[in-house]
């Protein structure tokens, strides 16, 4: 459309809006009524639920901006994200084809926000969308808002234990990790990497899927060597820039007898001389009073 004709047609709409409201005995200011449109933000689809399988995900909006006003009309939408993840916009000026949009007409855009492996658990993204009228003379703009929540597993290790408590030097013992998926979505992958004094002894153990708030135990056998020692248990988050999980415990391994085992060699020395008790208590019975 050329300037000549795009001229001739805003004249005659402002004629028309002019004429509809001297009969009806109104008056209008330039501004009023003339540059009025109205912008919709609809969710089309998305992939939010995220796991180190689909570390990735995105989500598609549809945004519909309608020229309710009496004047022709172009208009300008920009997309962006509170946390800056990326928005595909197509296209990013509208309309295309077009020069002006009538009074009554709407266009659609499609907006994309591509979600990268967050940097933290539950990331949220308020997505805004700002759409502007170019033709009206003071610019008027309007926005829409939508809230992008993530779901993701995170695991941590509330738990690390040994058995024996105390095992002595050379003792095989064996060391238990308790992990529990304390996220809202589950973790194909769950996986924990001990250590002691800060030396790998088993790395990447697995302990399979864990769906929101489940238990997983996971052990690993040690050869106890005497001296004080730190057991960590380590998971390794699949998050951006996030800190590893991770839980540890002292303990002291000696020469001589493990406590676990002294507790154990004391209880069953206790229930056997309870058993002896017993038995003699009904051996004299059955024999009856001595009549010599």
């Amino acid at each position: 459309m050329s300037l000549l004709q795009r001229a001739v047609l805003i004249l005659v709409c402002i004629l028309l809006s002019v004429g509809c409201n001297a009969d009806n005995g109104r008056s209008m200011s330039p501004e009023k009524g003339l540059y009025d449109f109205e912008l919709t933000l609809i969710l089309k689809a998305s992939n939010l639920d995220l796991n180190s399988e689909n570390p990735m995900g995105w989500a598609k909006y549809n945004v519909t901006i309608t020229n309710i006003g009496v004047m022709p009309d172009e208009y300008t939408v920009e997309a962006s994200c509170s946390n800056g993840w990326p928005t595909i916009s197509s296209p990013s000026t509208v309309p295309i084809g077009k020069s002006v949009i009538l009074p009554g007409d709407s266009f659609n855009i499609s907006i994309t926000v591509v979600v990268p492996p967050p940097s933290r658990p539950r990331a949220v993204c308020d997505l805004k969308v700002l759409a502007q009228s170019n033709d009206s003379p003071q610019k008027t703009t309007t926005e829409e808002h939508a809230s992008i929540v993530i779901h993701c597993p995170l695991i941590s290790i509330p738990f690390v234990t040994t058995f024996p408590v105390g095992p002595i030097a050379g003792e095989s013992t064996t060391i238990t990790a308790t992990l529990r998926n304390d996220g809202d979505f589950y973790e194909p992958y769950a996986n924990v990497s001990f250590f002691i004094d800060g030396r790998p002894i088993a790395m990447n153990m697995s302990a399979g899927r864990m769906n929101p708030g489940g238990f997983k135990n996971v052990t690993v056998k040690w050869a106890a060597v005497q001296g004080s020692h730190t057991i960590e248990a380590r998971t390794e988050h699949w998050f951006a820039n996030d800190e590893n999980e991770s839980q540890e415990i002292n303990i002291d391994v000696r020469t001589g007898q493990s406590i676990g085992k002294i507790e154990l060699e004391i209880d069953i020395l206790s229930s056997v001389g309870i058993i002896l008790v017993v038995a003699l208590i009904i051996y004299h019975k059955k024999k009856g009073p001595d009549r010599n």
